[in-house]
């Protein structure tokens, strides 16, 4: 019974030291990660050849006080591995939600381009023109559907009754043309002429395309906008970077698509 009390902790260390190993190989941990499980190995082992006599207690004591300060040292690497990490999940969580926020705005003002023009703009400048200097069309009603329609026989709903007081002078159409501008500052977070600019980037700008595709035997405008996480997170450690994106198929973050008319973001 002593003898299988005093095997317990070289069994605990041992096992120890493969599952850490295990585990480090498994999740493509750092070196230190694995040299710390390798090190647990090592002082399990030692402890099996001490309990078996196979080396004499001052020689272990001598190896484990020198596996000792390696194994501080690991600790110390790996907890600012660790630390490292966090701040740069944190960091990079940061930064998309900012990308983010802008790719929603440049969605917004092409869907104002595509309402007057029934395609989408292919290029910043001419958005960002469009959104400064244009017009976006809107149509008055002046006049009401006097009640005197609504009992009519023709009325079926408030939509023929509208149309009825058009027909006969009661209501008229205006067109309005008011300045997108300011129409568009209340809906966007981001200033007009920095849309076409990354976040973070140092300058980068997005990458915007424009055109239209067939679908169902009819031409439909698309359009597709991309910042690649090299420009997004310009600045942070490149390793962790790559790390982060390496099994990505789509290594940045997208807005629309050029192969279908769509509008979303591949974070959505």
């Amino acid at each position: 019974m002593e003898n299988l009390k005093k095997s317990v902790w070289p069994a605990v260390f041992t096992i120890l030291g493969l599952l850490i190993t295990i585990v480090g190989l498994n999740a493509n941990q750092s070196g230190l990660f694995l040299i710390g499980g390798i090190t647990i190995i090592i002082i399990g082992a030692l402890s099996f050849l001490l309990f078996f006599e196979k080396i004499k207690p001052r020689v272990f004591r001598l190896v484990t006080l020198a596996l000792i300060p390696i194994a501080v040292l690991i600790a110390v690497f790996a907890f600012q591995s660790v630390d490292k990490t966090i701040v740069f999940d944190s960091e990079t969580r940061a930064r998309d939600q900012i990308v983010i926020s802008r790719l929603i705005d440049i969605r917004t003002a092409q869907m104002y381009y595509k309402a007057e023009k029934n395609s989408y703009a292919s290029t910043f400048e001419d958005l960002i023109s469009f959104v400064t200097v244009g017009k976006l069309r809107v149509i008055r009603a002046i006049g009401a559907v006097p009640d005197s329609l609504l009992s009519n026989p023709q009325v079926k709903s408030m939509k023929d009754a509208e149309a009825l007081a058009i027909e006969r002078g009661y209501i008229r159409r205006d067109t309005m043309l008011i300045p997108i501008l300011d129409t568009l500052v209340k809906q966007i977070t981001s200033p007009v002429d920095s849309l076409c600019y990354i976040p973070f980037s140092g300058g980068a700008r997005f990458t915007l395309s424009a055109d239209t595709i067939e679908q169902g035997f009819v031409r439909v405008p698309v359009f597709e906008v991309f910042a690649s996480y090299d420009d997004i997170y310009k600045g942070l450690d490149e390793v962790m970077i790559k790390n982060k994106y390496k099994d990505m198929e789509i290594r940045g973050l997208r807005l629309g698509d050029m192969t279908k008319p769509i509008t979303t973001g591949n974070w959505e």
